[in-house]
Protein backbone atom coordinates (compact mmCIF):
# COMPACT_ATOMS: atom_id res chain seq x y z
CA UNK A 1 0.00 0.00 0.00
CA UNK A 2 1.39 3.43 -0.87
CA UNK A 3 2.27 5.95 1.79
CA UNK A 4 -0.10 8.84 2.36
CA UNK A 5 2.24 11.39 0.77
CA UNK A 6 2.63 9.18 -2.32
CA UNK A 7 -1.15 9.02 -2.68
CA UNK A 8 -1.55 12.78 -2.23
CA UNK A 9 1.20 13.49 -4.78
CA UNK A 10 -0.30 10.99 -7.23
CA UNK A 11 -3.71 12.65 -6.96
CA UNK A 12 -2.10 16.09 -7.28
CA UNK A 13 -0.74 15.18 -10.72
CA UNK A 14 -4.22 14.49 -12.06
CA UNK A 15 -6.49 16.59 -9.83
CA UNK A 16 -4.31 19.49 -8.67
CA UNK A 17 -5.39 21.85 -11.42
CA UNK A 18 -2.91 24.58 -10.47
CA UNK A 19 -3.59 24.50 -6.70
CA UNK A 20 -0.74 24.94 -4.27
CA UNK A 21 0.40 21.78 -2.46
CA UNK A 22 -1.16 22.90 0.82
CA UNK A 23 -4.49 23.90 -0.74
CA UNK A 24 -4.67 20.64 -2.66
CA UNK A 25 -3.94 18.58 0.45
CA UNK A 26 -6.82 20.29 2.27
CA UNK A 27 -9.05 19.85 -0.80
CA UNK A 28 -8.25 16.15 -1.05
CA UNK A 29 -9.10 15.48 2.60
CA UNK A 30 -12.25 17.57 2.30
CA UNK A 31 -13.28 15.47 -0.71
CA UNK A 32 -13.50 12.25 1.36
CA UNK A 33 -15.34 13.58 4.42
CA UNK A 34 -18.74 14.93 5.38
CA UNK A 35 -19.10 17.84 7.74
CA UNK A 36 -21.97 18.47 10.10
CA UNK A 37 -23.57 21.65 11.43
CA UNK A 38 -20.66 23.99 10.85
CA UNK A 39 -21.95 27.18 9.28
CA UNK A 40 -19.00 29.35 10.25
CA UNK A 41 -17.53 30.95 7.10
CA UNK A 42 -13.87 30.09 6.60
CA UNK A 43 -13.95 27.31 9.20
CA UNK A 44 -14.03 23.61 8.48
CA UNK A 45 -14.91 20.92 10.98
CA UNK A 46 -12.40 18.71 9.18
CA UNK A 47 -9.22 18.86 11.31
CA UNK A 48 -6.92 18.47 8.32
CA UNK A 49 -8.46 21.45 6.53
CA UNK A 50 -7.78 23.63 9.60
CA UNK A 51 -4.05 22.88 9.64
CA UNK A 52 -1.53 25.57 8.77
CA UNK A 53 -0.20 25.73 5.20
CA UNK A 54 3.16 24.40 6.37
CA UNK A 55 1.51 21.45 8.17
CA UNK A 56 -0.45 20.66 5.00
CA UNK A 57 2.74 20.85 2.90
CA UNK A 58 4.38 18.48 5.41
CA UNK A 59 1.59 15.96 4.76
CA UNK A 60 2.07 16.44 1.01
CA UNK A 61 5.83 15.92 1.13
CA UNK A 62 5.82 13.15 3.73
CA UNK A 63 7.65 15.13 6.41
CA UNK A 64 4.71 14.30 8.65
CA UNK A 65 1.88 11.83 8.45
CA UNK A 66 -1.72 11.72 9.52
CA UNK A 67 -2.19 11.91 13.28
CA UNK A 68 -4.33 9.07 14.66
CA UNK A 69 -6.88 11.58 16.04
CA UNK A 70 -7.25 13.14 12.57
CA UNK A 71 -7.54 9.72 10.93
CA UNK A 72 -10.16 8.76 13.51
CA UNK A 73 -12.18 11.89 12.71
CA UNK A 74 -11.97 11.10 8.99
CA UNK A 75 -13.07 7.51 9.49
CA UNK A 76 -16.09 8.73 11.48
CA UNK A 77 -17.02 11.18 8.71
CA UNK A 78 -16.18 9.21 5.56
CA UNK A 79 -18.11 10.00 2.44
CA UNK A 80 -16.81 7.73 -0.29
CA UNK A 81 -19.52 8.88 -2.71
CA UNK A 82 -18.40 12.50 -2.37
CA UNK A 83 -14.87 11.52 -3.44
CA UNK A 84 -16.21 9.40 -6.31
CA UNK A 85 -18.40 12.27 -7.52
CA UNK A 86 -15.41 14.63 -7.56
CA UNK A 87 -13.30 12.12 -9.48
CA UNK A 88 -16.10 11.57 -12.01
CA UNK A 89 -15.67 15.21 -13.01
CA UNK A 90 -12.25 14.38 -14.48
CA UNK A 91 -12.05 13.91 -18.25
CA UNK A 92 -12.10 10.35 -19.59
CA UNK A 93 -8.53 10.73 -20.89
CA UNK A 94 -7.38 11.58 -17.36
CA UNK A 95 -9.13 8.52 -15.98
CA UNK A 96 -7.35 6.37 -18.58
CA UNK A 97 -4.00 7.86 -17.53
CA UNK A 98 -4.77 7.21 -13.85
CA UNK A 99 -5.67 3.57 -14.61
CA UNK A 100 -2.47 3.13 -16.64
CA UNK A 101 -0.26 4.69 -13.99
CA UNK A 102 -1.84 2.62 -11.23
CA UNK A 103 -1.06 -0.51 -13.23
CA UNK A 104 2.53 0.69 -13.80
CA UNK A 105 2.84 1.15 -10.04
CA UNK A 106 1.92 -2.47 -9.44
CA UNK A 107 -1.84 -2.29 -8.91
CA UNK A 108 -4.20 -4.65 -10.70
CA UNK A 109 -5.57 -3.61 -14.08
CA UNK A 110 -8.56 -1.42 -13.32
CA UNK A 111 -11.30 -0.80 -15.87
CA UNK A 112 -11.62 2.94 -16.53
CA UNK A 113 -15.24 2.94 -15.32
CA UNK A 114 -14.04 1.71 -11.87
CA UNK A 115 -11.08 4.06 -11.33
CA UNK A 116 -13.05 6.43 -9.08
CA UNK A 117 -14.16 3.69 -6.72
CA UNK A 118 -10.71 2.09 -6.69
CA UNK A 119 -9.09 5.43 -5.80
CA UNK A 120 -11.67 6.06 -3.05
CA UNK A 121 -11.06 2.60 -1.58
CA UNK A 122 -7.30 3.13 -1.76
CA UNK A 123 -7.60 6.49 0.03
CA UNK A 124 -9.72 4.91 2.78
CA UNK A 125 -7.22 2.04 3.19
CA UNK A 126 -4.39 4.54 3.57
CA UNK A 127 -6.33 6.48 6.21
CA UNK A 128 -7.08 3.22 8.06
CA UNK A 129 -3.45 2.18 7.88
CA UNK A 130 -2.67 4.99 10.33
CA UNK A 131 -3.79 2.52 12.99
CA UNK A 132 -1.63 -0.41 11.80
CA UNK A 133 1.04 -1.26 14.30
Amino acid sequence: MPKLCTFIQFCYIYMGNGMTQDNFTAYLFDSIADEYDMDIPGFSENPICNKSPSALRNLFTGVSTLAPKDASWLLCHLNKEKFITIMKQLPLDTMVLIAQELEQRGHDLIPVYKVEEYMADLFIQIIRSTFDY
